[in-house]
């Protein structure tokens, strides 16, 4: 009863911004159609401290289902492996929130953003949503987030949602990030997952 409980509480606070409201809105073939949504990347997208990733939510957005290969310190490589593996090839809306993060970290492989791509066109997505890499660490790599950003913004296969960057610009940003900088509270994770049903509409 409880687990019942807190879905309906998720799915209402989840599309309570303008653009999932009107996402929520569409026709269900619509939004069927958008589904499953598989999540990629690392802590962020695996719901660090208990707050719910911005892909789980756009799910709930969506009413459909939700699979995530995300899991903390992971890589691309890390994330896209898990998926490989995964014997459900069935694929609406790929989003990796921080799929690259850790790759601009750990040692960025040059084909990291094209191996990524690659899977999502074999599993068939109709969108793939994939932010690009901020700076939130000293231990990043310029060079590895510079040559990261420029594969993704050379993708024409998929949208490129700079959303970690417009949440720490925006005049709210104490709000939307923890102590630590890096990972969303729970007002930047509704803050998040607005941005992503506002780039599908």
């Amino acid at each position: 009863m409880r687990y019942f409980f807190l879905l309906a509480l998720l799915s209402s606070t989840a599309g309570a911004g303008e653009f999932c409201d009107k996402l929520q809105q569409k026709p269900e073939a619509t939004r069927s159609r958008l589904g499953p949504v598989i999540g990629l990347g690392a802590s962020v997208t695996a719901g660090h401290g208990g707050v719910t990733g911005p892909a789980e939510r756009l799910a709930l957005v969506l009413d459909v289902p939700y699979v995530s290969y995300a899991a903390s310190g992971a890589t691309s490589g890390v994330s896209v492996a898990r998926w490989k593996k995964a014997d459900s090839h069935r694929c609406g809306t790929a989003v990796g929130v921080d799929l690259f993060f850790w790759d601009s970290a750990k040692g960025c492989a040059a084909e990291a953003v094209s191996k990524a791509v690659k899977l999502t066109q074999e599993r068939k997505c109709q969108r793939t949503i994939f932010s690009n890499v901020p700076r939130l660490l000293p231990l990043q790599k310029s060079s590895c987030i510079s040559l990261i950003n420029k594969a993704l913004d050379e993708s024409v296969a998929i949208d490129v949602l700079p959303v970690m960057e417009e949440l720490r610009q925006d005049s709210r940003r104490a709000s939307y990030f923890r102590a630590d900088g890096i990972h969303l509270t729970e007002a930047g994770a509704e803050a998040a997952t607005e941005k992503l049903c506002e780039l599908l509409l």
